[in-house]
This record gives structure tokens, sequence and C-alpha cells, in this order.
């Protein structure tokens, strides 16, 4: 019978998924690459592993790729504050469809760092 909590359940769990979903973005021609991108902000600052991958897509050749990275960043917020330069730098070399995704990650991390200062 499952006793804890269910946020203490989640993280034992989630812990080994996190690391696969972290493996299958180090391969980007792995089927269901997207769909990883997208699993790893719903770990929001559990994910903090994960945003040195996240931050190298965002230079990704792949559009898709590069905006679904910049909203799981978004997600992760404070502990994705180490990606604020290149998302910066993104902001003013990416394509328009990309800049408002990347925005939005800047401001979510900013807003993350300001409400615990």
């Amino acid at each position: 019978r499952h006793t804890r909590s269910d946020r203490d359940w989640s993280s034992d769990v989630c812990s080994s998924d996190l690391k696969a979903l972290i493996e299958i973005l180090n391969k980007p021609e792995t089927l269901g690459f997207t769909m990883a991108i997208q699993a790893i902000g719903g770990y929001q600052a559990d994910a903090a592993d994960a945003v040195t991958v996240l931050t190298n897509l965002l230079s990704d050749s792949s559009v898709f790729s590069q905006t679904h990275a910049a909203r799981a960043l978004g997600q992760i917020g404070k502990s994705a504050a180490k990606a604020l330069p290149e998302l910066e730098k993104q902001l003013g070399d990416s394509e328009s469809s990309v800049k408002e995704e990347i925005q939005k990650a800047i401001d979510s991390i900013k807003s993350a760092i300001g409400s615990e200062g």
C-alpha cells in the first residue's frame, strides 16, 4: 500500500524517468525526442539536470526543437537560471516564431528568481 504523499512518490519514480528522458535528448534522431522535451518541462524545478541539454537545443537547426526547449526551460524556472545568457542571445538570433517562446522562458525564469528573493 502506498502511504507516502503523491509528491514523494512521484519524485522517486520520476528521477529515473528524467534520466531516461535526458538520454533521449542526447540523440535527436530518437523517436519521441520532442515528447521527451515536453515531458522534461513537466518536471519543473526537479529537471535541473536537463538544463544544459535543453540550453544546447536552443541552437538546434530545428525551430521545433528550439521552441520546445525554450518552453521547457521556462517551466523549469529558477533552476534554469544558468540558461538565461543563451536564451537572451537566442532572442536576438532566432526566428520570430521562436522568439515569443524564448521571451516567455526568460520572463518565467526571472520571475521565479525574483519570487524567491
